[in-house]
């Protein structure tokens, strides 16, 4: 389950069981409400797609496992299953929409390349860097990777090797301990923070 605090003063969480992304407002027990922004019970009544961008009520999501904020409150997301890296526009009354960013479904792997002609396999934890680029875990075959997605829209692997470890070095000859990285971090410097634990 993961969840970002959005400009509006509201949380929005992945509920990754439900397979929605859910808006909490009103953060007191007094006050709170939830409502489903997208995926299966998302509200369907308002809003116009824009061009190229799918409505979430008509195109599922399946496990949204990690979630960070995009510029002007989108929400970028890491959907497990669907083995893509996507970004839901929405605003206060409207559904989400959705504009896949990379990877395509149906294509699983580890291949480097640009948007929807790159593979992704299961990717997992997301951080956004000052500059745009968007770093997330990804992994295959009980091996963990590092890689990122960049403002122009080109997918790289970083880091990862086969084997599970802890050793340092070059990008591609470190490994990780972990199968599944529990979380990113990137500084305003644009370092990256690494959570590895088995």
């Amino acid at each position: 389950l993961g969840s970002i605090v959005v400009n509006q003063g509201s949380l929005v969480v992945a509920d990754t069981n439900n397979e929605e992304i859910r808006q909490i407002t009103g953060l007191t027990p007094a006050t709170a409400t939830v409502r489903t922004l997208a995926g299966a019970h998302a509200n369907i009544a308002n809003g116009v797609s824009p061009a190229g961008a799918l409505r979430l009520d008509t195109r599922l999501l399946k496990k949204p496992i990690a979630i960070a904020l995009g510029a002007n409150d989108d929400v970028l997301l890491s959907d497990q299953l669907d083995s893509q890296i996507r970004r839901l526009t929405w605003f206060s009354e409207a559904p989400a929409f959705d504009h896949p960013l990379a990877g395509a479904r149906g294509a699983i792997g580890i291949q480097d390349g640009f948007a929807n002609a790159a593979q992704i396999n299961d990717p997992g934890a997301l951080a956004l860097a000052p500059d745009g680029t968007l770093y997330f875990a990804d992994y295959t075959a009980g091996i963990a990777y590092l890689r990122k997605l960049t403002p122009d829209g080109i997918v790289l692997t970083l880091a990862g090797t086969a084997g599970a470890g802890s050793r340092d070095g070059p990008l591609f000859a470190a490994q990780f301990a972990s199968s599944r990285l529990g979380g990113l971090a990137v500084s305003e410097s644009g370092k990256i923070a690494i959570s590895d634990s088995v």
